[in-house]
C-alpha cells in the first residue's frame, strides 16, 4: 500500500473514497462543511433528516454526489470531545478500514481535518493512523493453502494543510518505518516452529546483514556457545534435533560520544517446555516464544523510503 500526504483542496480529489468526519450532534467539521458547499448542502441534509448524527463510530456512504470529484464519500462520526481519547480513535480506524476494506477500492483519501483524537499533535495522529491502517491490513498467508485476497487498495492518502505537510510527511516515513517493522515480525512470529527454526532465524539475520552495510551479524553456533559457557541456553535446545543458534546484530550508526543500546529478544522457536501446561488447543501458540527475536529482527531492518512521498498543488 502507498501511503502519501496531499494537500489538495478537498472537492477536487480524484478519489474513490474521500473520507470525512461530523461531530456530535451533527457538527460539520471543515472538509465536511466544505463539500457540503459543494454538495449544495447534501450533508446537512443528512444531518437535519437524523440519518447523520455524529456519534462516535457512526459511518455512512455515500455514492456520487454531484459537485466533487470524489465517486464515494464515507461520513465518519468523531462523537463528542471527551469520546476522542486514543482507545476511541484507534476504534474509530479500524471501523473506517473495515468499511473500507470491504468495498473495490484502489484510492483513498482521508481528511478529518485533526479532529477525530483529543492530541492536536499532526505529527502523532498522522503516524498512528499509518501504523494501525497497516496494522488493519496485514494478512498472513505464507503457510496457508487458500491465500488470502489481496487487498485492492493501492494508495491511501491523508489530508493536511499545506503548512503541516511537511511534518506529516515525517510522520508517514516513521509511522511506515514502524509498520513495515511490526509486519515482518508478525510475518515471523506466524509462521511454524517446523520452518522458523534457529537456523531460518539465523538466516534472516544474516540476510540482513548482507542486504545493509549498517549491519554487523555474528552467529554463534553450539560449539562456541559450550566454549563460552552458555548452558543454560544449551539445555534448553537438547531437546530438538534443530541445533542451537545465537543470533548477534550490531548497528553502529550513532555518533561515538553515544551510550549504546543493547536489545535482547528470546529466540526459543517453539517452548516444548510449556506442553504439558498447556491444553490442547493452545499448544500451537508456543511457536510465539520466538517474537522477542523477531522483534529485534524487525527493528534490525532500516526502513524503505520509497512507499511514501508527500504531494501538493
Amino acid at each position: 500500500m502507498f501511503f502519501e500526504i496531499i494537500s489538495d483542496t478537498p472537492e477536487t480529489l480524484s478519489t474513490d473514497c474521500l473520507v470525512i468526519g461530523i461531530e456530535a450532534e451533527g457538527v460539520l467539521t471543515p472538509t465536511a462543511a466544505l463539500i457540503d458547499q459543494s454538495t449544495g448542502g447534501a450533508i446537512q441534509a443528512l444531518v437535519n433528516s437524523g440519518d447523520l448524527t455524529g456519534k462516535a463510530g457512526e459511518l455512512l456512504i455515500l455514492h456520487n454526489l454531484a459537485g466533487i470529484t470524489a465517486a464515494r464519500v464515507l461520513v465518519a462520526g468523531l462523537g463528542k470531545s471527551d469520546e476522542r481519547k486514543d482507545r476511541h480513535y484507534r476504534k474509530l480506524v479500524k471501523g473506517i478500514n473495515q468499511t473500507l476494506g470491504k468495498l473495490k477500492l484502489k484510492s483513498v483519501a482521508i481528511a478529518l481535518d485533526g479532529l477525530a483524537s483529543d492530541n492536536p499533535d499532526t505529527y502523532r495522529q498522522t503516524r498512528l493512523f499509518t501504523e494501525w491502517t497497516s496494522a488493519d491490513f496485514y494478512q498472513y498467508d505464507s503457510t496457508k493453502s487458500k491465500k488470502a485476497e489481496p487487498v485492492s487498495l493501492e494508495q491511501y492518502a491523508i489530508h493536511l494543510k499545506e503548512d503541516d505537510a511537511e511534518l506529516g510527511e515525517s510522520a508517514l516515513l516513521d509511522g511506515v518505518a514502524i509498520a513495515n517493522g511490526v509486519s515482518s515480525a508478525r510475518e515471523l512470529g506466524n509462521l511454524p516452529g517446523n520452518i522458523c527454526t534457529p537456523t531460518y532465524l539465523a538466516d534472516k539475520a544474516k540476510a540482513l546483514g548482507e542486504e545493509f552495510d549498517s549491519l554487523k551479524v555474528k552467529i554463534l553456533n553450539e560449539e562456541k556457545m559450550q566454549k563460552l559457557g552458555m548452558h543454560s541456553l544449551l539445555s534448553v535446545g537438547r531437546g530438538s534435533v534443530q541445533p542451537s543458534k545465537l543470533i548477534v546484530i550490531e548497528y553502529q550508526g550513532g555518533k561515538d560520544t553515544d551510550a549504546p543500546h543493547v536489545l535482547v529478544g528470546k529466540g526459543i522457536t517453539f517452548d516444548t517446555g510449556g506442553i504439558s501446561l498447556k491444553p490442547g488447543a493452545g499448544m500451537d501458540e508456543m511457536k510465539f516464544d520466538m517474537c522477542g527475536a523477531a522483534s529485534v529482527l524487525a527493528l534490525s531492518k532500516p526502513p524503505p523510503r520509497c512507499n511514501c512521498r508527500s504531494t501538493s498543488l
